[in-house]
This record gives C-alpha cells, sequence and structure tokens, in this order.
C-alpha cells in the first residue's frame, strides 16, 4: 500500500540513507542515482508552467542495476518505434507482409517502453506528483522509508 506525504519545500528535503524498494542501510561505493520525475497534472501546468524539474534519489547497487536494464529496455523500445516509423516513412513500404513487420515492431516497441518504465518506476518504490505551485506529494512502498522520510522531513510536511 502506497503512503503519501505533502511536501512544502523540495529544495530542503532530506532523504534517509537506505534503499526507498529493498530497505537496506546503503554505504558510499553502494550509491546509486536515479532522476526521479515529477507528474503534473493540466491544472497544475497552468500554474506551474513546462520546467522539467527532477529529484535526484539515491538507491543501492543492486536495486539501481536493475533500473538500469529496465531503462535500457526502453531506450530498445524507442529505438525499435524510431525505426519503424522511418522505414515506414522513408522507404514507402507496398508489400503487405513488410507493412505487417513493420507494424508489429512498432507495437513491440512500445510494449517494451511500457514495460520497462513501469518496472522502474515500482523498483524505485518513491513517486512523486505536484499538486500546486509550492506543494509536491510523495508516495512511498516501503513503510520503513517513509517513516523515516516523514521525520527527517517534519517541519516541510504539510499537516491536514
Amino acid at each position: 500500500m502506497l503512503k503519501n506525504i505533502k511536501i512544502k519545500k523540495l529544495d530542503e528535503l532530506k532523504w534517509p540513507m537506505r534503499c526507498p524498494y529493498c530497505g537496506q542501510s546503503m554505504e558510499e561505493g553502494d550509491i546509486v542515482g536515479f532522476d526521479l520525475k515529477i507528474r503534473k497534472t493540466f491544472k497544475v501546468l497552468l500554474v506551474a508552467g513546462l520546467g522539467q524539474k527532477r529529484i535526484n534519489v539515491k538507491l543501492c547497487g543492486a536495486c539501481g542495476g536493475k533500473i538500469s536494464k529496465f531503462k535500457t529496455m526502453e531506450t530498445a523500445g524507442s529505438i525499435i518505434i524510431f525505426a519503424a516509423i522511418i522505414l515506414a516513412l522513408v522507404f514507402k513500404v507496398d508489400d503487405a507482409y513488410k507493412i505487417y513487420i513493420g507494424g508489429t515492431a512498432f507495437w513491440l516497441g512500445i510494449i517494451l517502453m511500457g514495460i520497462g518504465e513501469i518496472a522502474a518506476k515500482k523498483l524505485v518504490g518513491v513517486e512523486c506528483r505536484l499538486l500546486g505551485e509550492n506543494k509536491w506529494e510523495f508516495k512511498f512502498r516501503n513503510d520503513n522509508y517513509y517513516k523515516e522520510f516523514e521525520k527527517l522531513n517534519s517541519k516541510n510536511i504539510y499537516r491536514m
């Protein structure tokens, strides 16, 4: 179950020294950084603008390695989609068999991108969403990480 916290300022965030997915404590040589995308709704885009801000989340080496594999899968999917579109537009394919192969490659690329993105998002264990101009919501999958994050950032949390 996801645990939610609403934060006032991103600049003053403090992250626990443990992996947000598996929960094991991290050592200096075992830390891998991952850029967490901040999701925005259309209503928030009107207020906050299109500026793309990312948050660097630290993971243990094992979870970081798994995420890099899924990011590679996502990149491979985008390359397959790009190649299928280029082949269809540039080479003007008329043969039904070649059109079928191009369409199959296109959908294979979309499936690879979807699997890579969803799996990487689940492995990070943290999601972030912009709610307003100075209001962010974090969702955590790991209860222990959630409790530590709440203790470290208690002065920045919105209370309701």
